[in-house]
């Protein structure tokens, strides 16, 4: 029986080719972006899941209150000492091992390379599992002088030669120390939350950032700490631990939260493999993206089911004789809902293996978009290929249900008498086609939205000069030897007539400067702050609208700082420019005073509220704190190519021994918006998808409804009807339902995209335009559809029409 219900399935898509090919193509379509978003979510949700050791491996987090005895916020860095001291004091800690990373230049045969280098305690390689290719686990970080490699690291190295043994020259500033290559490790996976290439042991630090003092500061919270418990040990042990600990080793910090009324703060631990997902501390977006994402899918896959539906409501009328006919001959209604059923199931079927190829044609570009490396070989696990069987299944029986209920359930007297009414008029069809034009017009007003504000993000003024200026890295750690390279520098480049400016910043102004806060009384005024020279504001073209800039005479101006207008009205009417900010006994920055004002500018990422700005060029918070770690060459663009060939010979001439690394400005502020873009480029291609599956519904919809009234349009063209009145009866219904589900989607996505903007400070306006320009498109295109149909009957020989059957 079974084999009977596939050959009537397979005869009856074999005479209906155009509808048959809808249903497909368009089911093909929904079930590609569904796979393509399935192994997206399924390498989310992957994310340090592969440790061996994963259910006793943690992150220490210290947890802050507020006044109100609310968690204010988690915090991952933790002074260097509290590894060491935690494991001696809790019996429950098996390991520990503190990870971080830093830029570094590696010798290696000769050449020069810039590096992120990482560094860990030598339990590492036993926590984690990241599995060695050469080398012992206990013993690949024994020594500080030794270095572990990954796989791509020691090819890039030594090529094809035993890396084991051989000698790494790294630098950290002026400091330089050889390293022995003492194992290999496989690259660590792309759904790792630790990434490294090159890592060394963790007392290294000292060296590496030029402060003694790092592993013995208990002030200076520097670095994540990962701990794996003992097994068999309860959390609740080890938060008990924690709490003593803290007790014990942090009573003045403690004691001065709760003289501030606030709880004091404690500690807590975040298991490994909610690292990723907890946005409190790791500063992601956890499933958020995977949310989105899913439902985007789960919108274009509902966009096609409701083709497949509507095609086969409205060709229900065209089998009626079938089912009657079945039911006069005995055929019992569950056989007949089995017959409609394995019908869809074989179309689902069908679309399943089309759908696979169009998702590994798109897969390239998907990648692009989402910044993964995802493949279809994943779907080969067991798991994920019941994961697929279920997309079929459930694409199979939401499209095919309804026609299997409704057709099934007539009465063969009624059928064979004309009664039955269903059809392309239907008002589920109805229904069906304004709510797949809603979703289509809600992802499309939302793809202009989103596109828009990342167009005014990256377009919009930050309130300086970013065109034409090129960041070079110093590389330097100490403050003297980044000072002594930026006037070498100066002198060397500004000979040419290309380099219309020259100045230096401790921090990589326009994405991102430290902050802290200045107290005046019983007011806190939090702010940004960074280290420049006197040439700064000229370069960087800030507007001054008070006072004075630097003076040349660093010296004379040690005392000296420059606010933006922010910080200004934050001090409050009463402050006078040119007086000290507060008591100069405490200190840098009370004992400063204004001598300018600048005009607000984006020094961080649109993102974020303007803040308040304090520039200086004397000496601040301390020697490794204020190096110049940037340059800020002005150019001419017009001579790019030629002025950069000659900035990188000026630095060969200075500092042989380093790789000269810039980046341009414009292009940085670009890269700050990349998640926007990518999200913005998503939901575009997801726009694109649904209108053209909503159109391509239409298009069978009205062929199949001028294909009923072939007899209907002959006879109005023998009494006079012309082409255009023809036309405009197959238009009016169509488009009256696409107007419908305008108005419909036009108040939800204005909700939406309020809300989504809200995350904004610096945003567009919702104007109506956006909402018409998406409505005359779906209009437009649909009115194509339906007119190249209804005009190619319209313009059909009515004797034609009239012998159509």
């Amino acid at each position: 029986m079974f084999k009977n219900y596939v050959i009537v399935a397979l005869r009856n898509i074999q005479s209906q080719k155009l509808y048959s090919f809808i249903k497909i193509s368009g089911l093909s379509i929904g079930i590609a972006a569904c796979i393509l978003i399935y192994l997206f979510i399924a390498d989310e949700l992957s994310f340090d899941k592969f440790h061996k050791n994963g259910e006793q491996l943690f992150r220490v987090m210290q947890i802050r209150y507020d006044e109100n005895g609310n968690i204010a916020n988690y915090q991952q860095f933790l002074p260097a000492p509290v590894g060491p001291e935690l494991k001696q004091f809790a019996a429950e800690i098996k390991h520990q091992s503190r990870f971080v990373s830093h830029s570094a230049v590696v010798r290696s045969q000769g050449k020069v390379f810039q590096e992120t280098i990482s560094l860990a305690d030598s339990p590492f390689f036993e926590m984690f599992s990241f599995p060695l290719i050469a080398g012992k686990t206990e013993a690949v970080l024994a020594d500080e002088h030794q270095i572990v490699l990954t796989q791509t690291s020691a090819k890039k190295y030594f090529e094809d030669e035993s890396p084991l043994g051989k000698i790494l020259t790294l630098s950290f500033g002026q400091t330089r120390k050889d390293f022995v290559v003492s194992g290999v490790a496989k690259d660590p996976p792309l759904n790792s939350s630790l990434q490294f290439d090159l890592l060394i042991h963790f007392n290294n630090l000292p060296a590496v950032i030029n402060d003694p003092e790092i592993l013995i500061n208990w002030e200076r919270w520097y670095n994540p700490l990962f701990v794996q418990i003992q097994s068999g040990i309860s959390l609740k042990q080890v938060d008990e631990r924690l709490s003593q600990f803290a007790n014990q080793y942090f009573t003045t910090s403690m004691q001065r939260d709760i003289t501030e009324g606030r709880e004091p703060f404690s500690f807590s631990l975040q298991n490994i493999r909610d690292i990723y997902f907890n946005t409190r501390g790791a500063g992601n977006t956890g499933l958020i993206p995977s949310f989105l994402l899913g439902g985007i899918a789960l919108v274009i896959l509902l966009i096609a089911c409701m083709n497949f539906l509507n095609l086969s409501i409205g060709s229900s009328s065209g089998r009626s004789m079938e089912v009657g006919m079945r039911k006069v001959l005995g055929a019992e209604r569950r056989q007949l809902i089995r017959q409609f059923m394995i019908e869809a199931m074989v179309i689902s079927t069908f679309a399943v293996v089309l759908g696979l190829l169009f998702s590994q044609l798109l897969l390239p570009k998907f990648n692009g978009l989402s910044g993964k490396q995802l493949s279809l070989s994943t779907l080969l696990e067991s798991f994920h290929i019941l994961g697929l069987l279920m997309v079929a299944a459930f694409t199979g029986i939401t499209a095919g249900s309804y026609p299997a209920l409704v057709l099934s359930a007539f009465r063969p007297v009624d059928i064979m008498k004309g009664k039955l009414k269903i059809g392309s008029r239907s008002t589920l069809t109805r229904c069906l086609v304004v709510f797949q034009f809603a979703l289509s017009v809600i992802l499309a007003i939302s793809a202009i939205i989103l596109g828009k504000q990342v167009s005014f993000l990256v377009t919009k003024n930050p309130g300086y000069s970013a065109e034409g200026l090129v960041v070079v890295l110093t590389q330097e750690i100490e403050q003297q030897d980044s000072e002594r390279l930026y006037h070498l520098y100066r002198n060397e480049v500004l000979t040419n007539r290309n380099i219309q400016g020259l100045t230096a910043s401790n921090r990589a102004f326009g994405l991102f400067l430290p902050s802290t806060q200045l107290e005046r009384g019983e007011q806190q005024l939090h702010y940004r702050f960074n280290r420049v020279d006197p040439h700064f504001s000229s370069v960087m073209n800030l507007r001054l609208i008070q006072g004075r800039d630097f003076s040349l005479n660093t010296a004379a101006d040690r005392d000296a700082v420059i606010v933006n207008q922010r910080f200004l009205e934050a001090l409050g009417p009463g402050y006078q420019i040119g007086t000290y900010l507060g008591d100069i006994s405490q200190g840098f920055p009370y004992n400063c005073r204004i001598i300018g004002v600048i005009e607000d500018c984006h020094f961080r990422s649109l993102r974020e509220e303007i803040e308040p700005l304090l520039l200086y060029v004397g000496k601040g918070f301390s020697p490794n704190r204020d190096r110049f770690s940037r340059m800020f060459v002005r150019v001419e663009t017009s001579h790019l190519s030629e002025t950069m060939s000659f900035l990188e010979k000026a630095w060969k001439r200075i500092l042989p021994d380093k790789p000269f690394i810039y980046y341009f400005q414009d292009d940085a502020l670009q890269r700050l918006y990349s998640r926007e873009k990518r999200w913005s480029e998503i939901v575009s291609y997801a726009s694109i998808c649904s209108i053209l599956l909503a159109c391509l519904g239409i298009f069978g919809l009205t062929a199949l409804t001028l294909s009923q009234r072939v007899k209907e349009i002959g006879i109005r063209k023998i009494l006079g009807a012309s082409v255009e009145q023809i036309v405009y009866l197959s238009l009016k219904h169509f488009i009256y339902l696409i107007g419908l589900a305008n108005l419909i989607a036009w108040p939800v996505v204005y909700l939406v995209m309020h809300k989504v903007l809200e995350n904004y400070p610096f945003r567009i306006n919702m104007g109506l335009h956006y909402f018409l320009l998406a409505g005359a498109a779906s209009i437009l295109l649909a009115g194509i559809t339906i007119l190249y149909l209804s005009a190619k009957a319209a313009l059909q020989n009515p004797i034609d029409s009239l012998r159509y059957e």
